[in-house]
């Protein structure tokens, strides 16, 4: 066996040497750093959705209570008796 290829099968073994080792822990903290920014900005988003359809169901209830005490319901008719009482007909 060569020295070439023991060299760079030692080194190899060995694993990453520093420089390495920083750049992949930067580029661990940059990618966690970008993935909280997107998490803050969706829950951000889902948040204000949320607070709107709650104001849109309060001032929809508060539209449907308004108009049942302003206005309320009459109905009006006419009736007619078509047959007459025969409460006053006793016989004993």
């Amino acid at each position: 066996m060569n020295e070439y290829s023991r060299i760079s099968r030692d080194k190899a073994a060995a694993g990453f040497g520093w420089p390495e080792r920083a750049v992949g822990g930067l580029l661990a903290v940059l990618i966690l750093l970008v993935a909280l920014a997107f998490g803050v900005l969706i829950l951000g988003v889902v948040a204000v959705g949320g607070l709107m359809l709650a104001v849109r169901v309060w001032w929809w209830r508060r539209r449907l209570r308004q108009s049942d005490s302003q206005k309320p319901v009459v109905i009006q008719g006419e009736y007619r008796i078509l047959e007459p009482r025969r409460g006053g007909d006793k016989e004993g």
